[in-house]
């Protein structure tokens, strides 16, 4: 019997307690300022994607300046490969050169 008048007072407190913590934390304050908020946050992504798109485009007019761009993969590799053979060549002939430049007369 002393165990039963306690028991609606604990479940009131309980009551309160769980509309207390389904409550914003500050009350109608909070719900006010969220859609100014999502204004704020919803404008800098704008600003930023728009950033982010004009470096994109900044990017691709720098990549079509860029040499050989024009040429397929298949091309550029010849072309690669022709270089580095002129390369080896030049190579060889500098160290041919500076043989006969240091061998005695």
């Amino acid at each position: 019997m002393i165990g039963e008048p306690r028991l609606p007072w604990l479940l009131a407190l309980g009551m309160m307690e769980a509309e207390q913590l389904a409550r914003p934390p500050h009350g109608n304050q909070f719900l006010e300022k969220e859609p100014t908020d999502l204004n704020r946050v919803s404008q800098e992504s704008s600003q930023k994607v728009l950033e982010l798109q004009r470096k994109i485009q900044t990017a691709r007019e720098q990549v079509r300046k860029l040499p050989g761009v024009e040429y397929s993969r298949e091309e550029q590799l010849r072309r690669l490969e022709a270089l580095r053979k002129q390369l080896a060549l030049k190579k060889c002939l500098l160290l041919k050169y500076k043989a006969k430049s240091e061998a005695p007369h």
